[in-house]
């Protein structure tokens, strides 16, 4: 079963990453508003750490607002079944106004008529996100239980299948924190083009990584090099090993 995992990985999702566009999910923002505001909201607090939570759906994307006590406020866009392409400037507008659209939703909840407590989306910083690749696959894969973490350095790579409706996924994605303002990520991925040539040949080698250290072959190689200082984490089917 392993065997044809990484086969399918070296010889069918390999070859297709280059020709895949780039998608984003997962998405984290961080922004203050008047502190005064979370006494006046009418929500439960969580317990442990006083968060009062809000949630709204746009479309197929499921937003949560935290508030806490010192006025910063943590927004968490969950789409993982529906990313957004980062491809060209249509793209780019499509984030835009959804950037847009999370501000007007929480303008509306705080009864924000002049605009005076909600910042503008510049000031919103991007704390997180997953940057990701999908290549159909067979639904038979599901039952191969692919599921590989990569750690580098400050990179965390991921592989594993996934649903995506009527198809399946060979998803390969890379969690980053950004903590820029969200407006600029945006445009670093956007513009030039050279960034998001550089984000595929990081996915590329990461899985081109993943097949050398777990074939045989792959194995012997390793075991004749000298370790480097450089360590990074493996995660296949619940095993767990270093890779040098």
């Amino acid at each position: 079963m392993e065997s044809f995992s990484i086969q399918t990985l070296e010889g069918y999702v390999l070859p297709l990453l280059s020709s895949v566009p780039l998608h984003i999910h997962n998405i984290h923002f961080k922004f203050k508003i008047t502190p005064e505001c979370y006494n006046e909201l009418r929500l439960p607090a969580i317990p442990r750490n006083n968060g009062k939570r809000h949630a709204e759906i746009i479309g197929k994307t499921h937003i949560t607002y935290t508030f806490y006590p010192s006025g910063t406020v943590y927004v968490e866009v969950r789409c993982s079944n529906n990313p957004f392409r980062l491809g060209d400037e249509i793209d780019r507008t499509r984030l835009h106004v959804f950037l847009g659209q999370l501000r007007d939703r929480m303008i509306t909840f705080l009864v924000d008529r002049h605009e005076r407590i909600v910042p503008d989306i510049m000031e919103w910083n991007l704390t997180e996100c997953d940057i990701n690749k999908d290549i159909k696959v067979s639904d038979w894969l599901h039952f191969t239980g692919i599921h590989i973490e990569v750690k580098h350095l400050d990179h965390l790579f991921s592989v594993y299948i996934k649903s995506m409706g009527a198809d399946t996924a060979c998803r390969v994605e890379e969690r980053m924190h950004p903590h820029k303002s969200a407006i600029d990520v945006i445009n670093d991925v956007f513009n030039p083009v050279e960034r998001i040539e550089h984000k595929i040949a990081e996915i590329h080698s990461m899985i081109s990584r993943i097949t050398e250290t777990s074939t045989p072959q792959g194995q012997e190689n390793r075991n004749s090099k000298t370790k480097q200082d450089e360590n990074t984490s493996m995660k296949f089917g619940g095993i767990n090993e270093d890779v040098a």
